[in-house]
């Protein structure tokens, strides 16, 4: 691990300045540097985002991570590019596009759109049934990653855990999944369970209306890509993510949200 730390717009290390406001809030159980420090613990990363967010609304913005000490050694700069790979490809992409090099600067740091992420960064996703040889008997229930809801099966951060590898954990939950669905059908589950060809093809046009709305009115752009017919995907996206945003406790509102405005964006 790099063994980098992160630094307020001042130079100063400001995370354990809010350890004991956190901890107030959490617990001990759930926040104990002390501890954390002799066993190597990790601070969890949604606490340690809660102080980022709180150091920035008190006016100590950018964060940003310190790389360059690390960087300068070699092995240190290869486990660090691994590292950013291996969890976010998209950032490592961007600092390439502008010319953002850790070893010679410290990158920014700031938070992100709200997303389901399980593993190690938050606690979310469905109750699912664990793997067969460590689940204790109450965690699982016949199949790997099904959900409680019979022949339901999930992965990745829908059941709230990923491996630390990001990237190539997000196809092995995948299989793991996929494996365990068929073994669920194998094992003859699905016996007795009838579909008409009426229920598939009625199944088919509700899939493919949309393609088919789509050529009966595609000629009809009125401006750009305004089209008074339909919205296309990159518009339906960008209505749901600012949807989000405003009223589901979003980047631009500061994480925050109440009852009244989460009926709104229902």
């Amino acid at each position: 691990h790099l063994k980098t730390y992160t630094q307020n717009c001042l130079g100063e290390e400001y995370e354990s300045n809010w350890f004991p406001e956190l901890q107030k809030m959490v617990g001990k159980e759930y926040l104990d540097p002390e501890a954390s420090h002799l066993t190597h613990r990790p601070i969890p990363t949604c606490l340690r985002n809660h102080a980022l967010i709180n150091e920035v609304n008190a006016g100590r913005g950018p964060i940003h991570m310190v790389t360059m000490q690390a960087f300068q050694d070699p092995h240190m700069e290869e486990v660090g590019w691994e590292n950013f790979l291996g969890m976010t490809i998209g950032q490592a992409v961007l600092w390439a596009a502008t010319d953002v090099d850790p070893k010679n600067e410290n990158p920014e740091l700031t938070t992100s759109e709200p997303y389901v992420m399980g593993s190690h960064a938050t606690g979310c996703g469905g109750w699912a049934s664990g793997p067969e040889d460590i689940s204790p008997p109450e965690y699982f229930w016949g199949y790997n990653r099904m959900m409680t809801i019979e022949g339901l099966f999930g992965a990745g951060d829908a059941v709230g855990g990923t491996p630390h590898a990001f990237s190539s954990g997000s196809f092995t939950e995948g299989r793991l999944a996929a494996k365990a669905a068929c073994k669920y059908i194998d094992d003859g589950k699905a016996e007795g369970i009838t579909v008409s060809d009426e229920q598939v093809d009625r199944r088919k046009e509700e899939i493919f209306k949309p393609l088919e709305h789509y050529k009966t009115y595609r000629n009809e752009i009125v401006a750009g890509d305004v089209n008074p017919h339909y919205i296309n995907p990159r518009q339906g996206l960008d209505r749901l993510q600012k949807l989000m945003d405003e009223y589901c406790a979003g980047s631009t509102v500061n994480y925050m949200t109440n009852e009244k405005l989460l009926n709104i964006g229902l």
